[in-house]
């Protein structure tokens, strides 16, 4: 597994401590003095200013995709020794094969002093309840940033040993934080949504907004099981309240393919009936194979 507590890092309970208390994995102050410019590679829809990469993060992640062959090249070359491609097809079938169960996480991304003690208290609690249970986890997959719910479910799962996918635009190179496999994904907040949510055979929301909700719509698309986490009192716009707005989440629910939970026990309980019948959540892995073929496909240079 990654090891996450290098001489250029503060320790993982430190790290952990801070994103539970104001939602950030490192300092504004520290992300900004390691930001440096990505090798030829520019933002379009920002006046063509270069593409930003923490530079404690990103050349150590063992393995890269950037199916954009020129990031790809570019990721080479800050990456020497180290695993970076264009190509996710291998990749993807090594994800939807294994015999146990990948979890994604999606919820709110933002720092800056807001407190994230109740998700950091429920992810904790799950990892724990899959591993006393029985429920084997292949893989936890989330936006492979260093704020709220996804720098939580990444660095969690790294203190429980998990495997971790991340999937984040080129615009959160800036902010990333470290995974296993990290799969670069369009330009711009939410362009990674059509492959967060296609990935995890269950996706847990624990509060979340405009991206979450694209990531639980995608997920919910393919028939995949999610799970809207509202595990404390979240804004009306929350994608945990989206069967009272939306009538596709609601057939969904209906369907049994979409579960609002209220509190960590209803978390669990549908876990524990993943884990007796591994089918309900593994079912459309054909479907979302295709699905991710096709908007990881290669884009040559």
């Amino acid at each position: 597994m990654t090891q996450l507590t290098t001489p250029e890092m503060p320790p993982m309970e430190a790290q952990l401590d801070l994103l539970r208390t104001t939602g950030d994995q490192f300092t504004d102050e520290v992300r900004r003095s390691n930001r440096l410019p990505l090798p030829g590679i520019y933002m379009a829809g920002d006046a063509a200013k270069p593409a930003l990469y923490d530079a404690r993060i990103i050349p150590t992640i063992p393995a890269m995709i950037a199916p954009d062959s020129h990031v790809s090249r570019a990721l080479s070359e800050i990456r020497p020794g180290l695993s970076t491609t264009d190509n996710a097809s291998e990749t993807i079938s090594a994800w939807l094969a294994g015999d146990g169960i990948t979890l994604g996480f999606s919820g709110y991304g933002t720092g800056g002093g807001y407190g994230y003690g109740a998700e950091y208290d429920s992810i904790d609690e799950i990892f724990t309840h899959c591993a006393a249970t029985g429920l084997s986890i292949d893989g936890i997959v989330d936006g492979a940033t260093g704020y709220g719910v996804p720098g939580l479910s990444g660095l969690l799962a790294q203190k429980h040993r998990l495997t971790t996918m991340g999937f984040a635009p080129l615009r959160s190179l800036r902010g990333a934080a470290t995974r296993d496999t990290f799969t670069v994904v369009g330009e711009e907040f939410g362009d990674e949504a059509p492959a967060l949510g296609a990935t995890p055979d269950v996706l847990i929301a624990l509060g979340g907004g405009p991206n979450a909700e694209k990531e639980v719509n995608a997920a919910l698309s393919l028939g995949s099981l999610v799970i809207l986490a509202a595990v404390k009192a979240y804004p009306d716009s929350s994608v945990v309240y989206l069967p009272e707005r939306s009538a596709e989440a609601r057939a969904a629910q209906a369907a049994e393919r979409l579960v609002v939970c209220t509190s960590i026990d209803g978390i669990k309980s549908v876990l524990d009936a993943v884990r007796q019948d591994p089918s309900l959540a593994q079912g459309n892995r054909e479907a979302r194979g295709a699905h991710l073929n096709r908007v990881l496909a290669t884009r040559p240079a």
